[in-house]
């Protein structure tokens, strides 16, 4: 068992010059040997081992439902705006924030995606929560149980909106998403459509079975999920791809 990358130069460095530096696969073909890749899941980068999986990835909200939720509020305080007259507040402060509460609101059409960090959007929410609760405390001491209800309505659809926000953010900001969104992206543009389609597990096991000269990939079957996701992979014709296409990658 040799522990090292399928492309190293290990088993006969070029000391000549002149490009005579066979990797393992070549030189297992070379003297007919049988190569074997084992635990295709695990990867190393920066001397540290990664796994190749996101089975237990952290995942984001439904971004249509999020967008169809954010568009329905904004209907919602259009046709507050357009109607708070008929509320009857007498008292400027509390109309101007109820109007600022809508508003902000409904600005996250534009603006829900847009923060830089999870520490922003935190801000916003903060900002966003407590207009809400003070427009709620004064629609409430207009004593008009129709419009408490409505109020009461929009609020929770904010509370709603305001919490799969922050979901998308906690999940952009995790550490193995964010690396498995960079392995996916990279293995895109190297190969193009060649995994598509797949798990990022699957895509390490079709990777290991698209080397020339690989004669088996060794799995793990501890659990009935395990053995599923080998079967769904294997369904996948991989064309064979080479030295160079492989190590193309390091391009991206």
């Amino acid at each position: 068992m040799i522990d090292t990358h399928l492309f190293d130069n290990v088993c006969r460095p070029d000391t000549t010059g002149k490009g005579t530096a066979k990797d393992l696969i070549e030189f297992a073909e070379e003297h007919n040997l049988v190569a074997l890749v084992n635990r295709p899941l695990n990867g190393i980068r920066h001397g540290q081992i990664i796994r190749l999986s996101d089975a237990h990835e952290v995942k984001l909200p439904n971004i249509e439902e999020l967008k169809s939720e954010i568009e329905r509020i904004a209907h919602a305080a259009f046709s507050f705006t357009e109607h708070i007259d008929v509320l009857g507040v007498e008292d400027e402060e509390i109309k101007n924030t109820l109007i600022s509460y809508i508003t902000s609101i409904n600005a996250l059409q534009v603006t829900w995606n847009t923060f830089a960090t999870i520490d922003d959007w935190n801000k916003e929410r903060d900002i966003i929560l407590g207009k809400m609760a003070f427009a709620l405390t004064a629609i409430n001491q207009l004593c008009n149980q129709n419009v408490f209800t409505w109020a009461i309505e929009v609020a929770s659809l904010t509370s709603k909106i305001v919490n799969m926000i922050s979901s998308y953010y906690a999940t952009i900001a995790n550490a193995d998403y964010r690396r498995n969104e960079y392995v996916r992206s990279v293995v895109k543009k190297a190969f193009g459509n060649g995994f598509k389609g797949l798990t990022l597990s699957q895509t390490a096991i079709n990777a290991a079975r698209s080397v020339a000269g690989i004669r088996s990939v060794l799995v793990g079957a501890r659990t009935p999920e395990y053995v599923d996701d080998v079967l769904e992979a294997m369904k996948h014709r991989v064309p064979y791809y080479d030295r160079a296409d492989w190590l193309g990658m390091k391009l991206h």
